[in-house]
């Protein structure tokens, strides 16, 4: 059974994303474990040491509810309270931060090259976060799994998608 095909407005310039790189990021073992969840927050949230990680430790409950989505977003949140800007991975339902680096650094410096704007982080909100307020992006990477492709949209409409498109 081929994919329903689901255009991205017609200005986007997409560029190729592998379609398991939200799995490459550990997103479905994130939304499928309260001890993975719990060791991202504690080291992404309060700065801590990279510990261990959690190995085999999934909760049956949220492995039946867990449904791998066809669209993911990933951009830059500016954290309240925290007053840092820190990189996130969502399907719209489970927001996961994570660091920019490693494969989500290249994925953002691919997704600058593709809208025409190599040097400039177009997915996160400026860094100069007070921490006092929630802080979104003008756009973001919204990433089509079925098709392999992704684009950078404006946060909105990327989020949109998740909310319309995803089960």
């Amino acid at each position: 059974m081929t994919p329903e095909y689901i255009p991205f407005p017609a200005t986007s310039n997409r560029f190729f994303l592998r379609s398991d790189f939200a799995d490459e990021l550990c997103f479905g073992d994130y939304c499928t474990s309260r001890a993975i969840q719990k060791q991202v927050r504690t080291q992404l949230y309060c700065g801590s040491n990279v510990q261990e990680p959690v190995v085999d430790a999934y909760d049956p409950d949220l492995c039946d509810a867990y449904r791998r989505a066809r669209f993911f977003l990933y951009c830059g949140i500016g954290m309240k309270d925290l007053g840092t800007v820190l990189a996130h991975v969502t399907d719209g339902k489970e927001w996961m931060p994570t660091k920019n680096e490693g494969l989500y650094k290249q994925m953002i410096e691919r997704a600058g090259r593709a809208y025409g704007a190599p040097d400039k982080l177009l997915v996160f909100p400026p860094a100069n976060c007070d921490g006092k307020d929630w802080r979104y992006p003008v756009r973001a990477v919204l990433h089509d799994t079925a098709f392999s492709s992704a684009a950078i949209l404006p946060y909105a409409t990327a989020l949109n998608y998740l909310h319309q498109y995803n089960p």
